[in-house]
C-alpha cells in the first residue's frame, strides 16, 4: 500500500466525488475534508499524519429528550465493540 499524504487522500476524494452522491468536497485545511451531502450530514475527514489514520467524523444529531440515558449507553457499548467493527467507535 502506498505511503499515505494529504496528496493521496485529495486524490481518492477526487476519485470518489463523481461516485459519492455529495453535493461537494472540500478541503478545509491540510489534514482535513468536508465532505458535503446536505446541510444535515456533512462527514468530517481528517487525516492523523504520526498515526497514518484516516477518522471519519459526522454529527448524529441529538437524543430524543428522555431517551438520552438509553441513547448514550447505547452509542458506549458499540464504541466498546471497535475490534469488531473494523475500528468504527
Amino acid at each position: 500500500m502506498e505511503n499515505l499524504t494529504n496528496e493521496t487522500i485529495t486524490a481518492w476524494l477526487t476519485e470518489l466525488g463523481p461516485i459519492l452522491p455529495a453535493a461537494e468536497i472540500r478541503q478545509a485545511a491540510p489534514d482535513q475534508w468536508f465532505i458535503v451531502y446536505d446541510e444535515f450530514l456533512i462527514i468530517d475527514v481528517e487525516f492523523l499524519p504520526d498515526a497514518a489514520k484516516l477518522v471519519l467524523s459526522a454529527d448524529l444529531g441529538h437524543p430524543l429528550v428522555g431517551e438520552e440515558n438509553a441513547t448514550y449507553t447505547l452509542l458506549l457499548q458499540v464504541n466498546a465493540l471497535w475490534r469488531e467493527t473494523g475500528g468504527l467507535r
